[in-house]
């Protein structure tokens, strides 16, 4: 047993930070004596403080200059364990830590937040990978070839879904309201006229239709598409909400590529019992399906189809969004999806438990 052991948790991307809220936010973290968090962004710009953590904050940019910065900082906090996200396929402070971390003989935890998502930018990984479901168990395990040990633990990003109340949703206008969430790779022209084109093939339905940057999307980016949907004809709204489920409660429609948003509405269906959206991935499209391989390194979405519609076929469209239709979708996925008294032990409680007692091992 490593007494009074050094945690140090991790957090770049956007997604992962939210992960590392719900840890901190868990009492049960105060096991731990001597705590520090370091991030980068996006996740350094909404990390939550508290003052019995030491926090710390290195920005990524090249391979070098990221690791000499993470080698220093590895060297003057000298932790016992850390606590990772899993980030896309660039040089991020997480895995650069976690590749260090071998040499060092740190016990090393990710979390993971898509299915079967792991970066293999460095030679070592993580000893051990908290994962949503045995889908991400099978495909992380298909990917690490048994380089890791993998423990189903559930989505940490919505434990906390179980807390909010009926009456936190906002009322429904007689506006029927359409959210489309954006991702990092709309940046492309060729991805922004998938988005036109969708936005087109709906716009005489009237929706009231709003556009919710990713974290990463440009200022100019959002002008752009302001400008087009302006040209176009297309009334369109830009999100900026900071809390992207009040946004998701008044909406009618979440849509997006693959973005994980569309599994943030799924979950809030699940815990709320009054709440109901239709989530619609767009997945008809060659180079939509060619960067999602590229990118996740899975052939198709692993959504259950009784959860969400995925369109596969442009000329679906019309119909999956046909006003009239719109109550019994609602009801048809509600039915699906809302679990009466799934309220377990929270999951920033299992990885606390888990990472302590392998400590108490050590």
């Amino acid at each position: 047993m490593i007494n009074n052991a050094k945690l140090l948790m991790v957090a770049s991307d956007y997604v992962n930070g939210i992960s590392l809220n719900n840890i901190i936010l868990n009492s049960d973290l105060k096991i731990f004596k001597k705590i520090t968090v370091l991030t980068a962004f996006p996740s350094s710009n909404i990390i939550i403080k508290k003052k019995f953590i030491n926090y710390f904050q290195i920005e990524n940019s090249n391979n070098n200059n990221i690791l000499i910065k993470v080698k220093n900082f590895l060297d003057k906090i000298k932790p016992d364990i850390i606590l990772t996200g899993i980030n896309g396929p660039k040089y991020n402070i997480d895995e650069v830590i976690i590749n260090l971390s071998k040499k060092r003989n740190i016990k090393t935890y990710s979390i993971q937040n898509f299915w079967g998502d792991i970066n293999l930018k460095y030679k070592n990984i993580a000893d051990k990978i908290f994962v949503l479901d045995k889908t991400a168990k099978y495909e992380t395990k298909r990917k690490i070839n048994n380089r890791a040990k993998i423990k189903i633990i559930g989505s940490i990003n919505h434990e906390n879904y179980r807390k909010l109340k009926n009456n936190q949703l906002d009322k429904k206008s007689n506006i029927k309201k359409i959210l489309f969430c954006g991702q990092p790779f709309l940046e492309k022209k060729k991805y922004q006229k998938i988005l036109f084109e969708f936005l087109l093939i709906i716009k005489d339905y009237n929706y009231k239709i709003s556009f919710r940057p990713h974290p990463l999307n440009s200022l100019k980016l959002i002008n752009y598409i302001k400008w087009e949907a302006k040209e176009l004809n297309i009334k369109l709204g830009i999100d900026q909400n900071k809390d992207i489920k009040k946004t998701i409660f008044s909406s009618d429609f979440i849509v997006s590529f693959f973005s994980t948003t569309n599994f943030d509405a799924i979950n809030l269906m699940k815990y709320i019992k009054k709440f109901k959206i239709i989530p619609i991935y767009l997945f008809y499209d060659e180079e939509i399906k060619k960067i999602y391989r590229q990118f996740t390194k899975l052939k198709k979405i692993p959504i259950d189809k009784k959860q969400a519609f995925i369109i596969y076929k442009k000329k679906e469209i019309l119909n999956i969004f046909n006003p009239k239709l719109i109550l019994f979708n609602k009801n048809k996925y509600k039915k699906n999806i809302f679990k009466k008294n799934q309220f377990s032990e929270k999951i920033s409680t299992k990885i606390i438990n888990e990472i302590y007692r392998d400590t108490i091992n050590l």
